[in-house]
C-alpha cells in the first residue's frame, strides 16, 4: 500500500486540504456550509466533507456558498455558473479551489457533482442584436442625409 495518489493510505481523512463542515444551513435560497476558519491562498486546494444533512428545501434554485469565518463565498463551477444545491449530497467531498481575487470557490475538474435542473438563462439572440444595430445605422443615415441636404442651401 502507500504511494501519493492516496496519501501513503490514509486517503482523504490525512490529507493537509481535508476539512469537515461544521453546519450545513438553508437561509432563503442560499445552502450555507460552515468550515473551521483557515486561511486559504490563491488556487490553494481545499476538499470538503458535507458531514451534516442537506436540509428539506434544498432545490435546483438553491445556491451553494461556503461560510469561513465571517465571510460567506459563493461556490462557481469550472464554466463560471453557480453551483446549485441539487447538485450536492449529504457525505460528499466537495473538491475546491480557492479564489481570492473575486472571492470565489471553484469546484474542481475531479469532483464529482450530480445534474442540476436549475433552469438557466438565456443570452438573447443573434439575430435581435443584428437588428438593433443594422436600425442605429439606418438612423444615422437618416441623420447624416439630413444633415447633407440642410448644408447644400
Amino acid at each position: 500500500m502507500g504511494g501519493s495518489d492516496n496519501n501513503q493510505g490514509y486517503a482523504c481523512g490525512g490529507c493537509c486540504h481535508f476539512v469537515r463542515s461544521t453546519a450545513v444551513t438553508l437561509t432563503g435560497t442560499v445552502l450555507s456550509i460552515t468550515i473551521p476558519e483557515q486561511r486559504l491562498r490563491n488556487h490553494e486546494r481545499v476538499c470538503i466533507c458535507i458531514a451534516q444533512s442537506i436540509p428539506e428545501g434544498v432545490n435546483e434554485n438553491t445556491t451553494v456558498a461556503i461560510v469561513l469565518g465571517t465571510q460567506t463565498i459563493n461556490v462557481i463551477t469550472r464554466c463560471g455558473n453557480l453551483l446549485y444545491g441539487d447538485q450536492i449530497k449529504s457525505r460528499q467531498i466537495l473538491k475546491l479551489f480557492a479564489a481570492t481575487d473575486l472571492p470565489y470557490f471553484v469546484v474542481a475538474k475531479d469532483c464529482k457533482l450530480c445534474k442540476t435542473r436549475h433552469t438557466f438563462p438565456v443570452v438573447p439572440t443573434a439575430t435581435t442584436a443584428a437588428t438593433a444595430s443594422t436600425e442605429g445605422n439606418l438612423n444615422a443615415i437618416s441623420v447624416n442625409s439630413d444633415i447633407k441636404k440642410g448644408s447644400g442651401k
